[in-house]
């Protein structure tokens, strides 16, 4: 595989491949790497932490396998009927804006995650703070609270039931502001941000592989449902991201190890999941050890050209992939945040 970015100037660039390198060697670290009971990203000069913390149990076990993909190492049937809050932790000099998707909704509004600061909703969180999370957010006030439940109770149900038992998490990093670490903040514990005008006015009219051998303790599928409602205060604030797509993203699978097995496809499945924009096909989701992982795209790339063609949909980039014998190689054109890059690999 060839990976060459075109050169551009400015110093958003420079931060962006600042991020970018450090999440390609955090991730190649990472591939095999111990359990622990927190989840890191690596952003700007720090890391986002996340934390899945079960009511009266210490923190969820967890292990990583590759290409931003984590997995639980103990038993659901232990989780099943428990509540839960999932922990973030900024421990980084910038302000920088989460998205939490449990069983690929938003955990604000419950709608699928987009991949994009433009649509996703998600919580602001200051330079070295902390958020916790406790559950789905029904309004500025009242959160019902998340809970372990069978995968076919899940809120996903009807919806997004290829992402049940997954937990994913985007992070975006702020345009043109710096903070510094003694600075207070004075905002409350918790906060989310909307995108634009449309999406905050929708949001008060509803307030009224090879995959490290992990062995994993037997347990059903399970997925997250809704609980009691409890108090828990937000409201929105100001943050314009730099980049549309996250600089930085992984998925927990807490549910299913399977989740995360390649399934039984002919040669020509490629492990890629594309939505169609305006600028050609969004990433939208990459299985490990697949063909479209081993090429070197990510989740939250955008294929803006494939052999030559220009804003290619995904029917066109299936079309085409699949049309490669064995030994051709593949020429592609992708962008990652604000970087170029141009893509070359063998079929």
């Amino acid at each position: 595989m060839t990976l060459s970015p075109r050169h551009q100037r400015g110093s958003r660039l420079d931060a962006a491949l600042y991020c970018l390198l450090g999440v390609l060697a955090a991730g190649s670290a990472l591939a095999h790497g111990p359990t622990r009971s927190t989840l890191p990203l690596y952003v700007a000069d720090g890391r986002l932490e996340v934390t899945i913390r079960p009511d009266g149990r210490s923190a969820l076990p967890i292990r990583a396998l590759r290409n931003g993909h984590w997995i639980f190492t103990g038993s659901t049937a232990d989780l099943v009927g428990r509540s839960y809050t999932v922990s973030l932790h900024n421990r980084s000099s910038e302000r920088l804006k989460v998205v939490l998707g449990i069983d690929g909704l938003n955990v604000y509004r419950k709608v699928p995650l987009a991949g994009s600061a433009d649509e996703d909703i998600g919580s602001i969180l200051p330079p070295w703070s902390q958020r916790e999370i406790p559950g789905w957010q029904l309004d500025s006030r009242q959160a019902q609270r998340f809970l372990f439940s069978p995968s076919e109770w899940s809120e996903a149900t009807g919806e997004t039931e290829h992402a049940i038992g997954t937990l994913r998490v985007e992070v975006y990093q702020e345009a043109r502001r710096r903070w510094s670490r003694d600075r207070r903040d004075p905002r409350p514990d918790s906060e989310f941000e909307g995108a634009d005008e449309s999406s905050r006015k929708l949001q008060e009219s509803e307030s009224a592989s090879r995959e490290s051998r992990v062995q994993r303790a037997p347990g059903p599928p399970i997925g997250t449902s809704s609980g009691e409602e409890v108090d828990h205060r937000v409201r929105y604030v100001s943050f314009v991201a730099s980049t549309v797509t996250p600089v930085t993203a992984a998925t927990l699978n807490y549910g299913s190890e399977s989740r995360f097995r390649s399934p039984p496809r002919p040669e020509s499945w490629l492990g890629l999941e594309l939505r169609p924009t305006s600028q050609g096909s969004r990433v939208s989701g990459v299985w490990p050890n697949s063909p479209a992982a081993r090429v070197g795209l990510e989740t939250g790339d955008i294929i803006h050209g494939i052999d030559g063609r220009q804003r290619p949909g995904p029917q066109e980039v299936f079309r085409i992939w699949r049309g490669k014998e064995v030994g051709q190689y593949l020429f592609l054109k992708v962008r990652r945040g604000r970087i170029d890059l141009s893509l070359k690999a063998p079929v």
